[in-house]
């Protein structure tokens, strides 16, 4: 992700850098939320509404108007990219910290003043995203736990009950047999 500078009113001047460096992070996040669908999916429609948020979004370059719509984008993208890591990171610990962050974010109207304020609120957050996406890389894969009682010799017939448990993971990426070895009583 790129880092979005800080910026101070009336002293820093919007640059081009500044909104293309948030589309850019949107862009690659997108990328990023498409693997987790893989994994959770329950999450499919919100993406999706995420994708149609992010595709809206456009470069600007010096000279052009920077509209309402161009910041209001970016609010809606982190309203519906919260809904999402609700589901796959609420453990993580930056989660209420974004989520606070997020809440403060504001659409603007034709003529409002493009305050610092909104801009270093998308900075401090895509920080925070940034370790989430991290926290979900690093979450454990999926995994199944399966009990098995066997109790005699009889074969299949015989063998005790099997209690399976699913730990809401999905199945894991690859995996790979590389050996395998079965014993017979």
């Amino acid at each position: 992700m790129k880092k979005l500078r800080k910026v101070i009113d009336l002293v820093d001047k919007f640059l081009p850098e500044d909104h293309n460096d948030h589309v850019d992070n949107w862009n690659k996040q997108i990328s990023i939320c498409r693997g987790w669908t893989r994994f959770y999916p329950e999450i499919e429609s919100l993406f999706n509404q995420l994708e149609s948020l992010v595709s809206s979004m456009r470069y600007v370059k010096y000279g052009d108007y920077y509209y309402a719509n161009e910041h209001n984008l970016f609010v809606r993208a982190w309203k519906k990219l919260i809904e999402i890591d609700r589901v796959v990171a609420s453990y993580a610990p930056e989660f209420s910290q974004i989520e606070k962050i997020v809440g403060q974010m504001s659409e603007i109207k034709p003529g409002d003043f493009y305050l610092a304020m909104h801009h270093n609120l998308f900075a401090d957050a895509w920080k925070l995203q940034e370790q989430i996406n991290a926290a979900i890389l690093k979450m454990p894969p999926a995994m199944t736990q399966i009990y098995v009682e066997d109790w005699g010799y009889g074969g299949i017939e015989q063998m005790g009950k099997v209690y399976y448990e699913d730990w809401s993971y999905a199945e894991p990426p690859a995996m790979t047999l590389v050996f395998k070895e079965e014993w017979s009583g």
